[in-house]
């Protein structure tokens, strides 16, 4: 009987002690899962950009919001991220917290960084640094987009006040968001091109300012275009704009006829493909600007903000043509987010045989040289 009531003590000590630790382990799973969330901020800046991308996407691009691609935000510790293939995850956490899409809760998980920022498709981290960038992995088939958080890039010095560079990077996320749409047919593209020419190795938009900048005759020509293409968006007459892009349309002609032969041949179609791909993104990111526009802001001053802030010749060409595109050719989202999407250059060159719409007078968007 003694022997039996010790072992009955026994046990209920042993069932006290069980209840305690599983009421600990309970505690601190639920401390660390409400502790599992990025800065407050940063969270309110990751479901803006998810907020403004389905916006642009239903308003001004003319997509289906889904599928939203894989999303990468990070700071200096950790990665968070957004609509993920979970099998190719390193190790990782669910926060404890999610991110609303087009209606639905996306789940959020982070990743520790170690030695840099892992990304889908590649052998070796990325260097944690203030970058923005869509790419290809699953061979060239999906893409992914990183975008640094208002934590780290807060650091940045030069790009103005927290609220300002909120916006630009807002922007630029939107910009990149726009490639995750664009990267597959774009990837496909070169690659058919490759079995035709000789296509340089380092490979980018920025290829014709990197081979040409230094060549003053080549660079007096390329912004003499641009010129004439702004002065085309901002006729004050349809006659006048007509004549602005036609003049513009045939010194472009010339330049590609006299600077894109032999080894560069190949530089026509990388030009077209690197209009389309900056222009469309670019004329995005101009859209949430405008939208987003302190009140009374016109269109010229929210354009040379924006050239202001992205000085690349591909990027300002491609805003260049992709604003008359909108202008003249209706629908033309559903051509350019598409494969084989057409020459900008030709779209435009076909609608010289149509009225174009009255401009109200404004002044001509700036480019600013490099020095």
């Amino acid at each position: 009987m003694f022997a039996q009531f010790c072992i009955l003590r026994h046990h209920r000590k042993f069932t006290a002690m069980s209840w305690v630790l599983l009421v600990c382990t309970v505690l601190i799973t639920s401390v660390q899962a409400q502790g599992l969330k990025p800065d407050a901020a940063d969270l309110r800046w990751m479901q803006t950009a998810l907020d403004r991308w389905e916006d642009v996407c239903r308003r001004h691009l003319r997509l289906p919001v889904e599928p939203l691609a894989w999303v990468i935000f990070y700071d200096e510790h950790y990665a968070w991220h957004v609509s993920a293939e979970k099998a190719l995850l390193p190790a990782h956490e669910p926060a404890a917290v999610t991110l609303n899409f087009a209606g639905r809760p996306r789940e959020l998980l982070r990743v520790t960084h170690r030695q840099g920022l892992w990304v889908p498709g590649r052998n070796e981290a990325l260097p944690i640094k203030v970058d923005l960038s869509a790419m290809p992995y699953a061979d060239n088939q999906k893409s992914f987009c990183i975008i640094p958080l208002p934590s780290i890039f807060h650091k940045l010095d030069g790009l103005g006040a927290a609220a300002e560079m909120g916006e630009l990077f807002l922007g630029i996320a939107l910009h990149e968001l726009t490639h995750t749409r664009q990267l597959s047919f774009v990837m496909g593209e070169i690659k058919r091109l490759s079995k035709r020419y000789p296509v340089p190795e380092q490979l980018d938009d920025n290829l014709l300012e990197d081979t040409f900048a230094k060549n003053k005759a080549y660079a007096g020509q390329f912004f003499r275009e641009m010129e004439l293409l702004g002065n085309a968006y901002m006729a004050e007459t349809p006659a006048q704009g007509k004549r602005d892009l036609a003049r513009a349309l045939q010194m472009i002609q010339q330049r590609r006829a006299r600077y894109f032969v032999g080894k560069r041949k190949v530089y026509a179609p990388l030009e077209e493909i690197f209009l389309t791909l900056e222009g469309a993104a670019m004329w995005a990111h101009f859209q949430m600007a405008r939208d987003h526009a302190p009140a009374g802001e016109d269109v010229p001053t929210t354009l040379n903000k924006l050239a202001a802030k992205t000085n690349a010749w591909s990027q300002v060409e491609g805003l260049s043509l992709f604003l008359l595109i909108d202008r003249l050719v209706p629908d033309w989202q559903i051509r350019y987010f598409a494969p084989n999407p057409p020459s900008p250059f030709a779209v435009l060159r076909s609608t010289l045989q149509k009225p174009i719409r009255k401009i109200s007078a404004t002044k001509p968007l700036k480019q600013k040289r490099k020095q």
